[in-house]
C-alpha cells in the first residue's frame, strides 16, 4: 500500500524511467503517472456510503463508476463463499519464496517521502530463486508446515493464487481479476482499465528508450548465468 503523499521512483541499474505518485486522505486517494506534459491517475473515495473511482486524464475524466457499500458487501460475500474453502492433502502448489519480497525491500531506498526501487538490481537478484522453484509442484500435505503457504495453483479454469493454513483452510483467488467476484469492484476494475489506458496512450513507448541497451544486455546476462547456475546444480543433484 502506498504512502499517503509519497512519490516512486523505479529505475534500471541506477537509471530512472519512472515515476509513481499517490495522494491520500481520510476518504480516498489518488494514484497516477506522468510522463511530457501528460499525467494520469486514478482516484476513489467515498461519500454518503458510496464508492466513486474514476479516471483522469489532466484534467478530463475518461472513466467512471460508482457502486455503494451494501452492493460492495454482497460482492465480498460472494468472493468468501467462491474464494474460502478447505485443501485437501493431493492438492498441488507451487510456493512462492518470501525471499522474493525481502529482494524488493533490499532494493529501495525511502528518503522522506520518496522511495526508489533499482527494478534491474531486484530481477537479477530474484533470477536464482525463480529457476529454482519454477515449474515444482508439491502436495500441501508434504510441505504444510506450522506456518501459512503462499503460492500458485493450476485449475482448469487457469491459474490461482492460493493461501493455504495449517488449519485446513485455504483462501483461493483468480491471477486473472476478469475471472473474480472482486472484478465488480470499480477500484479494480479501474486499475486494469487505468493500465490499458495509459499503454494506449503510448506511456510505455515513451518510458521504454530511457532505458539503455547496455542495462538490458546486462539483465539478460545476469539471468542467463543464473539459469545456468541452477542447471548444473540440478545436473549435480541427480548424478
Amino acid at each position: 500500500m502506498p504512502r499517503k503523499n509519497s512519490t516512486t521512483i523505479m529505475t534500471f541499474y541506477g537509471s530512472e524511467f519512472l515515476r509513481l505518485w499517490y495522494s491520500g486522505n481520510d476518504t480516498g486517494g489518488s494514484i497516477g503517472v506522468a510522463w511530457g506534459k501528460r499525467n494520469v491517475h486514478m482516484t476513489v473515495w467515498f461519500k454518503d456510503e458510496v464508492m466513486n473511482c474514476h479516471i483522469t486524464d489532466g484534467s478530463v475524466r475518461v472513466w467512471e463508476k460508482s457502486i455503494t457499500l451494501k452492493e460492495l458487501e454482497s460482492i465480498l460475500r460472494r468472493m468468501e463463499r467462491k474464494c474460502i474453502g478447505r485443501w485437501k492433502p493431493h492438492h498441488r502448489i507451487m510456493v512462492l519464496d518470501p525471499a522474493r519480497l525481502d529482494a524488493w525491500n533490499r532494493n529501495t531506498v525511502i528518503k522522506g517521502k520518496k522511495e526508489q526501487v533499482d527494478l534491474g538490481r531486484y530481477i537479477s537478484e530474484i533470477a536464482p530463486a525463480f529457476f529454482a522453484s519454477h515449474g515444482e509442484f508439491a502436495r500441501i500435505e508434504d510441505i504444510m508446515g506450522k506456518t501459512q503457504l503462499f503460492g500458485l495453483q493450476r485449475s482448469r479454469l487457469g491459474w490461482n493464487f492460493v493461501i493455504a493454513d495449517p488449519s485446513g483452510a485455504i483462501i483461493r483467488w483468480p491471477v486473472n481479476p476478469a475471472r473474480s467476484p472482486l472484478y465488480k469492484v470499480p477500484t479494480v476494475q479501474g486499475m486494469l482499465r487505468f493500465m490499458r489506458y495509459i499503454e494506449k496512450e503510448g506511456f510505455f513507448d515513451y518510458i521504454a528508450p530511457s532505458i539503455s541497451k547496455e542495462a538490458i544486455e546486462r539483465l539478460a546476462r545476469e539471468v542467463e548465468l543464473a539459469a545456468l547456475q541452477m542447471s548444473e546444480g540440478h545436473d549435480d543433484r541427480t548424478e
